[in-house]
């Protein structure tokens, strides 16, 4: 039985593929984190919550959110707090 991805796998290397998934879960985990269940912008801390359960550290969540690092780090020790 011959692939039709024979063709496409053999010039393709396992780096190229991770990396090209990664920036489809960055991007489906920031579409996500962007809009809540009624279409509306979710707030900071909670788009915060959602990358750092998926497993991001702040300094990804930052690039994602167009924030800086700190900000995440202080999100994340307040939403710690609050248990």
């Amino acid at each position: 039985m011959v692939s039709i991805y024979g063709d496409i796998m053999k010039n393709t290397n396992l780096e190229d593929i991770e990396k090209r998934l990664e920036v489809l879960i960055h991007l489906e985990i920031k579409r996500q984190a962007e809009s809540d269940v009624h279409g509306k912008n979710m707030k900071f801390k909670n788009q915060v919550k959602i990358l750092s359960d998926a497993g991001l550290q702040p300094k990804e969540i930052a690039k994602i959110l167009g924030k800086e690092a700190n900000n995440v780090r202080v999100a994340l020790h307040e939403l710690k707090k609050r248990g």
